[in-house]
């Protein structure tokens, strides 16, 4: 069936062209009679609103009302694809089995998975820890943030004394970050400091430096 074309190529094709938008869809019930779902004819899908809007450089393709949302009167940020909105608090609610962890996950042209920010369930891994976590390519923690106990761990991945709740910051350190005599756990510079040496500097090997 062709609505708007006459050369149809799904069982159901609507055509038009901006301004006039492609679909509505509609119920009695819904709050101050905006549209379950509509689709503008630039091609942009909004769900509860029926003036989504994009950013600059027209890259918003979903734009979400809640249903006690209003419209704030800004547009997105640019390259913002999927666009958020309410009259009050927005969140986006991630929820798995107990044995299971949720996440957000970045990737490029290469890898689709190249780093993660994941919410790790306690019971999904062998220590029992409820936390935050970034990684690398999978099982490559380079930061944690324990749900309880104020716990900032920085380190080597799922070494046995890493994840504690022991200190507010806890850095581990790993073959990864190495300058002259092995392992460092800490550098701390600044742009002023003379000869580039850092103000602070503390080895994996347990010796401190200031000012080398």
């Amino acid at each position: 069936i062709g609505v708007g074309t006459v050369a149809p190529i799904a069982k159901l094709h609507i055509s038009s062209s901006s301004p006039v938008p492609l679909l509505r869809i509609d119920a009695t019930e819904q709050d101050t009679n905006k549209p379950i779902l509509f689709v503008t004819g630039s091609g942009i899908v909004a769900i509860g609103t029926d003036s989504p809007r994009t950013d600059s450089g027209d890259t918003n393709r979903l734009h979400v009302m809640g249903e006690s949302g209003a419209d704030q009167g800004i547009n997105p940020a640019v390259n913002s694809v999927l666009v958020l909105e309410n009259n009050d608090h927005v969140g986006m609610n991630f929820i798995s089995p107990n044995n299971r962890s949720n996440m957000i996950i970045f990737g490029d042209a290469d890898v689709a998975n190249k780093a993660y920010f994941r919410y790790i369930h306690g019971s999904a891994i062998t220590n029992p820890i409820d936390r935050f976590s970034f990684d690398g390519t999978f099982g490559e923690e380079v930061m944690t943030i324990a749900r309880a106990g104020d716990s900032v761990n920085i380190g080597q991945y799922n070494a046995n004394h890493y994840l504690t709740n022991k200190a507010s910051l806890h850095i581990s350190s790993s073959a990864v970050g190495v300058d002259q005599g092995g392992p460092v756990l800490l550098r701390i510079d600044h742009a002023d400091q003379p000869l580039g040496e850092p103000i602070l500097f503390v080895t994996g090997s347990k010796k401190v430096g200031i000012g080398t």
